[in-house]
């Protein structure tokens, strides 16, 4: 159970920031981009993408910190 927590842990940790990064990129600008095109577009934002989401993989120990052991039933 533990590894599964971590997984979802890492992969929302990863993926969240990105998400909404590209909604904010993408929507404001969207006369912008529709004018490069799709290809243009993602490829542009696949850079920053990427570098963010290496220096969270980076700094997943860091940032989910230590197990608290939260899921511990305090009825037994």
């Amino acid at each position: 159970m533990d590894t599964a927590r971590y997984v979802i842990a890492v992969m929302l940790l990863v993926s969240a920031p990105i998400s909404v990064g590209l909604w904010y990129a993408i929507h404001p600008f969207a006369r912008y981009w529709r004018r490069i095109g799709p290809v243009w577009t993602y490829g542009i934002l696949a850079i920053p993408s990427l570098a963010v989401g290496w220096a969270l993989w980076r700094a997943r120990d860091t940032l989910l910190g230590t197990d608290l052991g939260g899921t511990r039933r305090f009825w037994h």
